[in-house]
C-alpha cells in the first residue's frame, strides 16, 4: 500500500508577478509506502507533462535508500517534473494536473493511487467601462458633462496605485471611496470625471 501527493509551484522567472507564456511550473511528486509490504515496478504517469513535448520527463530524485528499485515499507520516493505554461493556461487562470502512480505488491497484484493539483497563475485582468451620467438629450453647448469610469479587477491579484488618464482636460477626477488604496480581486472602483464644459454640437 502506498500514497501519492503532488504539489506545484509557479516559477516567476522574470519576476514581474504575472504568469507569461514560456514560464514554468515545478511539480514535486511524493510516493510513500504506508504499508508493511514492499511495492515493485513503481510507475509515475502524468500526461500533462509527458504529452506537452517529448523532452519533458518525470525525474526520480531520491528515496530508494538501498537502491533496490523497490518501494520498501516506510520509504518515500521523490520525483520532479516541469510544465511549460501556455497561452490557454493563462486565459484559464490556472493549471489543473493529475498524476497516477502504479506498483506491484508481493502477490502480483497491481496497486494504484493518484492525486490532483491545481496551480493558480497570477495575472491582471481589468475591465474598464466609461459611462455618461446625464441624459444625452439634456446636452447643450457649453454644458459640463459628467462621466463615471468604472474599473473592475477580474484577476486573482489585488491592484495597487491605479492611475487613470483621460483625453479630457478634466476639471475634476475623484475616486470614491478615497481611503481604499487597493483594488481587490472581484471588486470595482468608480471614478467621477467632469469635462471642462467644452461640449459642442455638430
Amino acid at each position: 500500500m502506498f500514497s501519492v501527493e503532488k504539489t506545484g509551484v509557479f516559477n516567476d522567472e522574470n519576476s514581474d508577478t504575472n504568469a507569461q507564456v514560456g514560464e514554468t511550473i515545478t511539480y514535486t511528486i511524493t510516493v510513500l509506502n504506508t504499508g508493511s509490504e514492499p511495492v515493485s515496478n513503481i510507475n509515475v504517469a502524468d500526461e500533462l507533462i509527458t504529452n506537452q513535448m517529448s523532452s519533458n520527463t518525470i525525474t526520480y530524485l531520491s528515496g530508494d535508500s538501498n537502491m533496490d528499485n523497490i518501494l520498501d515499507p516506510g520509504e518515500t520516493w521523490i520525483y520532479s517534473a516541469t510544465y511549460i505554461i501556455t497561452a490557454q493556461d493563462i486565459l484559464a487562470g490556472e493549471v489543473e494536473n493529475h498524476v497516477i502512480v502504479t506498483g506491484m505488491n508481493p502477490d502480483g497484484e497491481e496497486e494504484e493511487d493518484d492525486d490532483f493539483e491545481t496551480v493558480e497563475l497570477p495575472s491582471y485582468v481589468i475591465d474598464l467601462v466609461k459611462m455618461v451620467v446625464q441624459d444625452p438629450n439634456s446636452f447643450a453647448p457649453g454644458n459640463q458633462v459628467q462621466f463615471i469610469i468604472q474599473i473592475t479587477n477580474n484577476s486573482n491579484l489585488p491592484l495597487y496605485n491605479t492611475v487613470i488618464n483621460d483625453q479630457f482636460n478634466a476639471l475634476e477626477l475623484t475616486f470614491d471611496p478615497a481611503l481604499n488604496t487597493s483594488l481587490e480581486t472581484g471588486n470595482e472602483h468608480d471614478w467621477i470625471l467632469n469635462s471642462p464644459g467644452n461640449i459642442s454640437t455638430s
